[in-house]
């Protein structure tokens, strides 16, 4: 059992480390439409859903021969998460659970409730057709 507080000083910097890996990076820099990813998220979601409940559990990043889209989208919904644990810890949030289980909570839950729609709007302004 942990607070988001102690689980943000564990998480972020595993994130963070991730974010900068050579796969990720080449990952973001061949992603052949990024508006396409937008509608990419819409129909993956089951598939991320499941792979971040894996994830949830290991804190492996999912290996296996993952299309470039989904690559990109499992990071972004891994860092909108942690994203979100930090601000939600900084809002003095004390409840204690496990690890997995506020990580599932950041990157599913939150996701589809609210993440999803910021990550929409500040994607779409970003990459305006």
């Amino acid at each position: 059992m942990q607070t988001l507080r102690d689980l943000v000083s564990v998480w972020r910097p595993q994130v963070d480390a991730l974010a900068k890996s050579p796969e990720l990076n080449l990952a973001y820099q061949n992603l052949p439409n990024p508006i396409g990813l937008l509608e990419f998220e819409a129909e993956a979601q089951q598939d991320a859903d499941a792979m971040l409940h894996r994830y949830s559990r290991t804190l492996l990043f999912p290996q296996s021969n993952l299309s470039i889209q989904m690559t990109v989208l499992l990071m972004i919904r891994i860092q909108e998460g942690c994203w979100y644990a930090h601000h939600l810890a900084q809002s003095g949030i004390s409840e204690e659970k496990p690890a997995d289980e506020w990580i599932r909570f950041l990157m599913i839950d939150s996701w589809h409730e609210v993440l999803v729609y910021k990550w929409h709007i500040l994607y779409s302004r970003h990459y305006k057709k």
